[in-house]
């Protein structure tokens, strides 16, 4: 991911800079747990649709919250802020009611002058 890599740390050593926390990180940037169940479904489709990444989030429907597409929304925007850094960006369709069928995520590279923008 253009100079960062993804790794998952299970145990961390003190005294690293990471407080001890376990899970996916992107160069010293930890992800949620949503953030990460979302990266992948956009790492593995291209494309996700929101339905698509609320299935992908709370496999049981049971379980699922009323929000659950706002939820989504606030992860992608988390998830988008968190991978500026790096030259990658988090895109949903311009101009697209969220409502859509259509409405989704995919992930796009972004030059390194804009990366360092949207970083500052």
């Amino acid at each position: 991911m253009n100079g960062a890599r993804l790794v998952y740390r299970q145990r961390t050593r003190r005294g690293n800079g990471f407080k001890g926390r376990k899970g996916w990180f992107i160069g010293d940037t930890a992800l949620s747990e949503h953030e990460t169940t979302l990266l992948f479904a956009i790492m593995c489709r291209r494309k996700v649709t929101t339905a698509e990444a609320i299935e992908t989030i709370w496999p049981n429907p049971d379980f699922e919250p009323d929000w659950a597409a706002e939820i989504v929304g606030v992860v992608a925007f988390r998830l988008r802020n968190k991978l500026a850094p790096y030259g990658w960006d988090v895109r949903s369709p311009p101009g697209l009611n969220r409502d859509a069928p259509d409405y989704g995520y995919r992930l796009t590279h972004i030059p390194v002058a804009d990366a360092e923008r949207m970083a500052a």
